[in-house]
């Protein structure tokens, strides 16, 4: 049913929408370096918003299916949350929040594919998939990063 109310959804896109109006706020002290359009600041501030956009989107649609449901339900004893949406969500944050505690230590590649193969098996990816999704993103965001756009990233104890 695409109407139904997910609060894993709900809470994740609410989640996302704080992280971003922080990276907001981040992106808007940086630098710019005298010049008013561009530098800087303009990639991480145009990304941001366009992010703080999207979550804004998702957090409405699950509000008005959760209002829905709230004013069609007139019998509130059969109201349930399914609990293992929103359990996902809090240990998809918790591996982020980890995965941001870690990097600098172990490096950028391996934290990077540690995170995308639990993230990957948490959404009940078969393994051989989860491995290879792990490997496709942090192969490719490390080419992003590393080679087409120069950014130093950790490489930790590994030197990786």
């Amino acid at each position: 049913m695409r109407d139904e109310f997910k609060a894993g959804s709900f809470f994740l896109s609410l989640s996302f929408l704080i992280i971003f109006i922080f990276l907001l706020r981040e992106s808007l002290k940086i630098n710019t370096l005298g010049i008013e359009w561009g530098g800087p600041r303009f990639f991480p501030l145009i990304l941001t918003l366009l992010l703080i956009s999207l979550s804004s989107v998702l957090v409405v649609i699950e509000g008005i299916k959760f209002f829905k449901l709230i004013t069609s339900n007139r019998d509130y004893r059969n109201f349930s949350i399914k609990w293992e949406g929103i359990i996902s969500v809090i240990l998809v944050l918790l591996a982020s929040i980890i995965y941001v505690l870690v990097i600098k230590v172990i490096g950028y590649f391996i934290t990077t594919f540690i995170l995308s193969f639990i993230v990957s098996l948490m959404f009940k990816a078969r393994v051989i998939d989860a491995l290879l999704v792990a490997t496709i993103i942090t192969l490719s965001t490390l080419f992003l990063f590393k080679v087409l756009l120069s950014v130093p990233l950790p490489e930790g104890v590994f030197g990786w």
